[in-house]
């Protein structure tokens, strides 16, 4: 939970008229934004802050203390004693990691109550402080009991994310009020923009306004995300038919993959599916025209993968694919999926995309691409792919039906991805997708450890640093992993500058990248420790 942030001429002038409150023995009162602290300080509160006794200060209380990126309010975990002096282990209540230890110079004063409207709530007394402690508390019932609580509520925060996002693709079903209170709201709300599905949760809310108690603050925050997803889709449509005609006036058959095709043929408006980027797929002989026509329009081939277009004008970025898999900066990923192109492109349907006569892909095989791009390029991670993977699912439901998609899948060898899939969809979204259709596809590893990776997915708790693990599993022998994990930590020069960087600008990169990329994968394998 953190002060709001004023100009550094301001933050100045109140710091120093803060130490001066708090130093003659002052209270002090100062707004607060945020969620950390919920639901002891809501975002918006006013703080009321005391003088803090040092040596006075104990595990539960609330104190606030200089950040390297401004002022924070957490809670007091432990107090430590050692060479460097005093020292406090701090965190918010809603999060399971403390933040790095806080010095005692640091300290600037304890919270002694908390002014929310006309109340006032005081956190001073006997009861209070005592409450406080135990919900400190740093032994193992404590660390376990704070930990079952936090999934707990993440795992209600998902499923009313889920909730929302089926209301809005499916108008006609009637939508249960998640139990959520205004901060689990705004927490919803802040997962949803973050993750692509705000104006999707907009649309579930402004379809449903009686029943919902829906904040007005939050439901404003869903708008703003909706209205702005609406103008760039029309911008977005008007740039893509002018690029879109030019190529199929040069003879250049085009496949349309992924949210542009989805947006207009599985979501009820085009707005509802904000996307960064349009993906087409030519043929590798078509390449080279198709690139000189985007060139002609003014886009500019990035140098940061050849498959990327951008133009700056118009606000449109496309990437130009020749393959389903994105092995420009990790070529040895290509090993982790052999599916035939071409029969993806003989089963591809004729379409309409911003107006204009494309090729879209077959249901089925669309189906198979997205849920096998959402595992190896984003390791299960996304809520608006995940959309995706409904908005589709709930076509494919009735014709050509599942069993068909578990065949293909096998066939295709994206079993992992599409078992992932189903069962994201039957117990996410309640998808009448039989048990003995999804079994087949299930890798045989214990089953406590497919629980877990489906409760993760679930949950929403996987990040998209699992890409390199499940990639690494897809991979058929140890010598194709080598080769992965080489591309991962030094990658090629051209992955990461192209024919414009310098050796010795390439060589700058290459020592960053590695040392980021060491360091993600050391997050990685810590977070997997703690599951």
């Amino acid at each position: 939970m953190n002060s709001p942030a004023p100009t550094p001429d301001q933050a100045e002038l109140a710091a120093a008229a803060a130490e001066a409150v708090l130093g003659r023995g002052h209270l002090l009162r100062r707004p607060v934004r945020g969620f950390s602290m919920a639901p002891w300080i809501q975002d918006g509160d006013e703080i009321v802050l005391a003088p803090a006794d040092l040596e006075a200060l104990r595990p539960g209380d609330i104190v606030q203390f200089r950040a390297p990126d401004g002022l924070r309010v957490h809670r007091i975990l432990a107090v430590r004693r050692g060479a460097a002096g005093l020292c406090f282990l701090v965190a918010g209540d809603r999060s399971a990691i403390p933040d790095p230890p806080v010095p005692a110079g640091a300290i600037r004063g304890r919270v002694v109550a908390v002014m929310r409207g006309q109340r006032t709530i005081c956190l001073d007394g006997r009861a209070t402080r005592l409450r406080a402690r135990l919900r400190a508390s740093r032994g193992h019932f404590g660390r376990r009991l704070r930990g079952w609580t936090q999934r707990m509520t993440a795992a209600a925060e998902a499923r009313a994310l889920r909730r929302l996002v089926r209301a809005a693709l499916c108008p006609g079903e009637p939508l249960h009020a998640p139990p959520l209170d205004e901060s689990g709201w705004a927490q919803v709300a802040a997962a949803g923009i973050r993750g692509g599905v705000g104006p999707l949760l907009h649309a579930a809310i402004a379809s449903h306004p009686e029943g919902l108690a829906c904040p007005k603050a939050v439901q404003a925050r869903l708008r703003a995300a909706h209205v702005a997803a609406a103008a760039h889709a029309a911008l977005r449509e008007h740039e893509l038919a002018r690029a879109l005609t030019i190529l199929t006036k040069e003879r250049i058959p085009v496949l349309a993959l992924k949210g542009v095709v989805l947006a207009e043929a599985a979501y009820p408006a085009p707005a509802l599916r904000p996307m960064s980027d349009v993906d087409l797929l030519v043929r590798p002989g078509d390449r080279p025209r198709a690139r000189a026509v985007l060139l002609g329009l003014g886009y500019d081939d990035l140098p940061n993968g050849p498959e990327d277009f951008v133009n700056a004008a118009a606000g449109l970025d496309i990437d130009l694919h020749t393959e389903l898999l994105n092995v420009t900066r990790l070529p040895s990923r290509r090993g982790a999926w052999h599916f035939d192109l071409e029969a993806f492109w003989s089963r591809a349907r004729p379409g309409r995309v911003a107006g204009v006569a494309v090729l879209v892909p077959d249901p089925v095989d669309h189906f198979i691409y997205l849920s096998q791009h959402l595992l190896l390029h984003h390791g299960m991670d996304g809520a608006l792919r995940l959309a995706d993977l409904l908005a589709l699912g709930l076509r494919l439901d009735a014709s050509p039906g599942w069993g068909t998609v578990a065949r293909a899948a096998q066939e295709a060898g994206a079993a992992l991805a599409v078992f992932l899939a189903f069962h994201y969809l039957r117990d996410g979204f309640g998808l009448p997708i039989p048990e003995a259709t999804s079994a087949p596809l299930a890798p045989a590893w214990p089953r406590p450890a497919l629980r877990l990776l489906g409760r993760l997915v679930l949950e929403h708790r996987l990040t998209e640093d699992g890409k390199f693990l499940f990639a690494l599993l897809s991979l058929p022998s140890w010598a194709e992993r080598a080769a992965y994990l080489r591309d991962i930590v030094l990658p090629s020069g051209d992955a990461l500058g192209g024919p414009r960087e310098s050796p010795q600008g390439v060589w700058r990169r290459r020592l960053g990248h590695a040392t980021y990329t060491s360091h993600i994968l050391w997050g990685a394998a810590r977070r997997a420790l703690r599951l």
